[in-house]
């Protein structure tokens, strides 16, 4: 990432209209709890989840070239996407660091643990985004990598952290609402940095499945996701009860009768299942349709999906019936790290 670029990504959420209005809203509702007593504290237990989540949208939305959507009303909530919410852990964990640090070693030491920290930081958001996954986001063997795969462009991201941790200490004088404003600017700013040093580097396109492109006109577009949400919470409901194979059968279901576009259901389905507080369902899903794609010949498209369930859970496996097609594809896309894996009893 070149200087020019950094810029333009630290100032990107004051110069699209998404970001900027996001900014803006959430500004004014911290302001309004923060004035509204204790009826504010509510207030702020529902901002806080939101704003979390929010930086991970824009991360990840920088990490692919586009901008994030404004927050939903589930952005508020404390149920769903947990995955989100563990940045907040991160931050926990170096903060505590370096105050351990300063209190056994001094001063100069806790300089040089924050220097360490906000070099690994980057890249655990990076990886936090990608994977979906907490405990993967503390592995520092996946963050080396990351660093590694990201080289020197990566230099970008740990420069933002300090960049934004030293004006963060010198916004105290400022009034009350500019002080609001700059502190969450500076948090926009710096997932927009860690979004825009991964992006050249298609992170993503390791371990996605392809973006469903579904049809054209938005009233059948409309009209098909609303059916697929229907189908999604019914199944939602038997998983919560306890049947997963319920929850499957009726996915599947659906997908092979009524569905009107079936190749492109399955990736939107898995997608959305992934979502759930418990992945097993989704997992679940994932072997049917990782046989689907396996005895179609599309080797490449088998390895991501894969690649992408080893993350949200290393124990996943292929039905036993279809190991040695799966080896096959992992070879032929030329991933020994993933063959391992997949081996690997």
């Amino acid at each position: 990432m070149s200087f020019r670029e950094f810029v333009l990504e630290f100032t990107y959420p004051v110069r699209h209209p998404a970001p900027a209005v996001t900014l803006i809203v959430l500004c004014l509702l911290w302001l309004l709890a923060n004035s509204a007593g204790w009826m504010g504290i509510w207030l702020i237990i529902v901002l806080a989840p939101a704003v979390l989540r929010y930086l991970m949208l824009l991360l990840e939305a920088r990490a692919r070239g586009v901008d994030p959507a404004p927050p939903g009303i589930e952005e508020f909530s404390f149920i769903g996407n947990a995955w989100s919410l563990f940045a907040a852990v991160h931050v926990f964990i170096a903060v505590s660091v370096v105050g351990l640090v300063e209190n056994l070693l001094g001063r100069g030491a806790s300089l040089v643990a924050g220097v360490l920290l906000a070099a690994l930081l980057p890249a655990a958001f990076a990886v936090l985004a990608v994977t979906r996954s907490p405990l993967e986001s503390l592995n520092p063997l996946t963050i080396g990598r990351v660093i590694g795969k990201l080289g020197r462009s990566y230099w970008a991201a740990p420069v933002a952290v300090l960049l934004v941790a030293l004006l963060l200490s010198r916004i105290d004088g400022l009034p009350g609402w500019l002080a609001a404003f700059v502190d969450l600017y500076l948090l926009f700013a710096l997932f927009a940095v860690i979004g825009g040093v991964v992006r050249p580097h298609d992170l993503f396109a390791e371990i996605d499945i392809e973006t469903p492109a579904g049809p054209e006109p938005g009233k059948v577009v409309s009209e098909l996701d609303r059916k697929r949400n229907g189908v999604l919470n019914h199944a939602y409901g038997f998983a919560s009860r306890g049947s997963v194979d319920g929850a499957l059968q009726h996915v599947t279901a659906w997908i092979r009768q009524d569905e009107a576009y079936p190749g492109d259901a399955w990736p939107w389905f898995l997608d959305a299942m992934l979502r759930w507080d418990d992945t097993y369902p989704a997992l679940r899903l994932a072997q049917e349709y990782l046989d689907l794609l396996l005895a179609a010949g599309e080797h490449r498209a088998a390895a991501k999906l894969m690649l992408r369930c080893r993350h949200v859970n290393p124990e996943f496996r292929p039905h036993a019936a279809s190991t040695d097609a799966a080896l096959s594809a992992v070879r032929e896309a030329g991933n020994p790290d993933l063959e391992a894996w997949l081996t690997r009893r």
